[in-house]
């Protein structure tokens, strides 16, 4: 290969972002190159997380419903007993508030709906229907229900911080995009843990702290805190304001997508339309500000310097007009 031929080759390498292996086959997994690769999986990451948040996020929970919310059998009305006797506080609260849908009430409302069934099919049926549950647009706490007073006691509380029952029941509740939330919430931990630039998961938690309390998730809680707490644990000896500007861009690629289809579905919008300008604006948004932050590396010298040199040229002013 020729001297010319050589340059050439690097010059387009170098234009690409790849590398080549000895054989000049293009490796976009190289070394140099994962960086750059995981910074644009996680800007994604944070848009899904802001597109979900909102509208539609919205809109495929009511898909999951209409597909997966149905009931058919003994189990399923044995389990929904309570509602369908007018009990739960309605259909928005009912997952909530009627004893019956957590893992333990579930499993007790269906004993004896067959006296030949053992503890684990009982099991399969209960957690069978809250799957079907997970997927409404409530969704639903495995964990645990509450009392009516109880959760008008909570309620009562929250209020005076300026936040309604429904969040209160929202953050109580998982619903399908909420878990789908806590997965890529998940997954952008794990590409964050093996980023060798600790900035990313500052970024991430920005990103995840925002997005879990846009939407109430509370599968993005245990993965909100990892991120935040990896984040300035491993940047325990940098800059506490480079830490919170790190965390804050994250948060405004997150609000971005957050912000554009909420706009949208207000002025009537359709979801796809909501959904792709959000996806956009979240991936121009981190164009822009690393732009920003380029120029301001190239400027923030010169208004150093000018800085230094004021106090000397007002005084050299002062001299030549006293």
């Amino acid at each position: 290969m020729s001297l010319d031929e050589h340059i050439s080759r690097r010059l387009r390498v170098q234009n690409l972002g790849v590398t080549y292996y000895s054989n000049r086959k293009i490796n976009f997994w190289a070394a140099s190159n994962r960086e750059e690769l995981k910074k644009w999986a996680l800007t994604a990451g944070h848009g899904v997380q802001g597109v979900l948040a909102v509208a539609p996020g919205h809109a495929l929970a009511k898909v999951l419903a209409e597909k997966f919310n149905h009931n058919f059998d003994a189990y399923d009305k044995a389990i929904d007993a309570a509602y369908n006797a007018g009990l739960g506080s309605g259909s928005r609260l009912h997952h909530l508030l009627d004893g019956q849908h957590s893992i333990w009430g579930a499993l007790k409302a269906v004993k004896g709906v067959s006296e030949q069934d053992s503890f684990f099919e009982e099991l399969f049926q209960a957690c069978e229907h809250l799957l079907r549950d997970l997927c409404s647009v409530s969704g639903i706490n495995p964990l645990f229900s509450m009392t009516r007073e109880t959760f008008d006691s909570i309620s009562a509380l929250v209020q005076s911080l300026g936040l309604s029952k429904m969040y209160l029941a929202d953050a109580l509740t998982v619903n399908g995009p909420e878990i789908l939330g806590g997965v890529i919430g998940m997954c952008s931990i794990l590409l964050g843990e093996k980023s060798r630039n600790n900035k990313k998961m500052t970024e991430l938690s920005g990103s995840l702290v925002l997005a879990m309390l846009v939407s109430a998730n509370p599968a993005l809680l245990p993965f909100a805190g990892y991120a935040t707490y990896k984040a300035f644990k491993g940047g325990e000896s940098a800059d506490w304001a480079e830490l919170c500007i790190s965390s804050g861009k994250g948060a405004i690629v997150t609000g971005s997508a957050i912000a554009v289809p909420t706009a949208i579905a207000t002025l009537g919008g359709p979801v796809w339309l909501g959904l792709g300008a959000a996806l956009l604006t979240s991936i121009g948004v981190r164009v822009g500000i690393d732009k920003a932050a380029g120029l301001w590396r190239e400027i923030w010298p010169a208004y150093q310097r000018v800085c230094e040199n004021f106090p000397h040229a007002i005084k050299q002013v002062n001299l030549i007009n006293p």
